[in-house]
């Protein structure tokens, strides 16, 4: 069951937009954190003993009560759709708890258990349905051949590779395998590629039968490498069909992708999800800088202003793939 749609909404509404006057007094201290180490209401830096926690959830802050109480209430402006900590905000909150319990391996209830294993499979399906669906890759897919490399940069052990969780190549293998029956390809080499890696190297293969024809296999090898994507790691595995980034943060200052956009082959098939529009298109557009876009997908183009061209893809609204309590956007060409 779609989680938002179980809690009635069409999409996650938004917290704390309200506050968009505090923009300016946030951006002189990189240091605070909304709701965390300063006010979720006025943005006033919380001394380190006297503030208040939200009593019902327990995961943001404020300097008082009066403030607490102040972000429960709706918008007096009836056209304003924030609605800052209501009890919606609050309620999905306390389900963050139920699951971190959850992923923590503490006593956990069977809802955030089902929620855990679905967030952990939105990767592969992610993968496999991004690229079996999305027109900007039906052209690239058929031209591959029996086999398909899959490079996924960035991968780390608490998120690709579900933590060590049983499953994982399973799940990888079951959702792939409908996209290698649709376009001919019977083997699938995934590497997974980042200093996030466990230390223990994963090589293992998988082996499915096709649903439509019985009598033939499809295999994943699926490899994982503990290190940063360079030239002297590419020198030893094969060149990509594919290159994959689970939210990257291509504009975060505590990452360096440089290196690896100048190792990039222009043309080569991109598939980046981000959680937000916002990152999806700053990202779709340090791609495009780094000249491994020939332009912008026509709605990050429009949200940007600029021209677009319809041979990339950004998918959106109820193209987007929903699992658990997390939206992504995807873009690729």
């Amino acid at each position: 069951m779609d989680f938002l749609a179980s809690l009635h909404l069409e999409e996650l509404p938004e917290q704390q937009t309200r506050v968009a006057h505090l923009s300016k007094k946030l951006s002189k201290d990189s240091d605070l954190k909304l709701g965390f180490n300063c006010c979720c209401n006025c943005g006033n830096k919380l001394a380190e003993e006297n503030f208040v926690n939200c009593p019902n959830c327990n995961r943001v802050s404020y300097c008082s009560d009066a403030c607490r109480l102040e972000d429960t209430q709706p918008p007096v402006d009836e056209n304003e759709c924030s609605m800052g900590h209501s009890s919606i905000i609050c309620s999905i909150l306390k389900l963050c708890n139920d699951d971190d319990d959850a992923e923590q391996g503490l006593q956990a209830t069977s809802a955030s258990l089902d929620r855990l294993r679905t967030e952990l499979e939105s990767y592969p399906a992610t993968l496999a349905n991004i690229l079996r669906e999305a027109p900007c890759y039906n052209d690239f897919l058929a031209s591959v051949g029996p086999e398909m490399i899959i490079h996924v940069i960035g991968a780390s052990e608490d998120a690709e590779l579900w933590n060590g969780k049983q499953g994982m190549l399973e799940g990888y293998t079951e959702a792939l395998v409908q996209l290698a029956e649709d376009f001919g390809i019977c083997d699938i080499q995934l590497h997974m590629i980042g200093p996030g890696c466990p230390d223990c190297c994963i090589d293992e293969d998988r082996t499915m039968n096709f649903e439509g024809d019985g009598s033939r296999n499809f295999n994943l090898h699926l490899v994982t490498h503990k290190c940063q994507y360079t030239s002297d790691l590419i020198t030893t595995i094969s060149k990509p069909h594919a290159v994959v980034f689970f939210n990257p943060g291509f504009t975060c200052p505590d990452y360096a992708w440089e290196e690896t956009m100048n190792l990039l082959d222009y043309g080569s098939a991109i598939l980046c999800t981000t959680n937000t529009e916002l990152e999806g298109v700053s990202d779709c557009n340090y791609l495009l800088d780094h000249k491994l876009f020939p332009h912008l997908p026509p709605l990050a183009a429009e949200i940007m202003g600029v021209e677009g061209y319809g041979n990339l893809t950004f998918f959106y609204g109820k193209s987007l793939r929903r699992h658990s309590n997390q939206t992504k956007w995807h873009y690729g060409k």
